[in-house]
């Protein structure tokens, strides 16, 4: 059983399946919170499959735990964006506008 927040789950099965040597249906994915994405949790990671891999070699549950930061670092994808921001401002620093076009 994997656990992990993923918006690629068959994918993410077939995947790691074919890394174990093992049939798909033995393998089960389950996703209880996959938040925001943006990119980056439609596809099998490393990161996964060399957790899958330790607990199947440990024999024992096996849990990857990372900061903010390395969530940012670790991610096999974003897509690009690019934003156009203004802000207005008055002379004692208070904000009186604000727009984005994305």
């Amino acid at each position: 059983m994997v656990y992990e927040p993923s918006q690629f789950v068959y994918g993410l099965r077939a995947g790691l399946a074919g890394q174990l040597n093992i049939a798909p249906e033995k393998v089960r994915v389950v996703n209880d919170f996959v938040g925001g994405a943006f990119g980056s949790k439609g596809a099998l990671t490393q990161r996964t499959a060399l957790v899958a891999v330790a607990a199947r070699q440990l024999g024992r549950p096996v849990q990857l735990v990372a900061t903010r930061d390395q969530g940012f670092t670790i991610s096999g994808h974003r897509h690009e964006t690019q934003h156009r921001v203004r802000i207005g401002a008055s002379r004692d620093g208070r904000f009186t506008a604000y727009h984005h076009d994305h």
